[in-house]
């Protein structure tokens, strides 16, 4: 894989999924983020195994020299792409090694890599049930239904809120195991 890419490109979807990267390593490659990289784009992906982020960059003519795949360490390349001065070329090109040389300018940073095929995938959705809804309304389901959620409970599941959608109905679902709380909006 190699590319040629503005630092602001780069460091903007970077910015946009970094946060979904794994901090406590349960496995090495979630603190990582893959880059799928296409004639026309760069796709970046990062997971925790309970959010996945995705961020799609299209690339001018020139930018791929050569398409592939590769993960590289999500906190060392946001902030080298920070430290890089504004409208700087990042230049990523991986080697056979299992590292992957970041340059730009005179700067030269080598990265090591794990293989794409090990990163997991949350997978695509196949029932996708569009849903429009003004914010007032669905704020006031939240308002309904938020006080029943535990706030501080080993159950991390019942931290957060149900969001059921089906036919022209959004119903809204919380507990802390002691109390329940339902919202129903029925035409949205």
């Amino acid at each position: 894989m190699q590319l040629s890419i503005n630092r602001e490109s780069l460091l903007k979807a970077i910015n946009l999924i970094a946060k979904a990267a794994d901090k406590r390593h349960n496995m090495v490659i979630l603190g990582n983020i893959k880059l799928q990289l296409s004639d026309s784009e760069l796709i970046l992906t990062a997971s925790d195994l309970e959010v996945e982020l995705t961020s799609t960059l299209k690339l001018p003519a020139g930018a791929c020299v050569e398409a592939g795949t590769t993960t590289l360490p999500a906190t060392k390349l946001k902030d080298i792409c920070k430290s890089l001065p504004a409208q700087a070329q990042v230049n990523l090109a991986t080697q056979a090694n299992e590292r992957c040389l970041l340059t730009s300018g005179k700067s030269r940073f080598t990265l090591g890599t794990l293989p794409s095929e090990d990163y997991p995938s949350l997978g695509n959705p196949e029932n996708i049930t569009p849903l429009t809804i003004s914010r007032n309304r669905l704020t006031d389901l939240i308002h309904k239904t938020q006080f029943a959620m535990a706030i501080q409970d080993v159950r991390y599941y019942l931290t957060g809120m149900l969001f059921d959608v089906s036919q022209q109905q959004l119903t809204t679902v919380a507990t802390d195991g002691h109390r329940l709380a339902l919202a129903v909006v029925l035409s949205m």
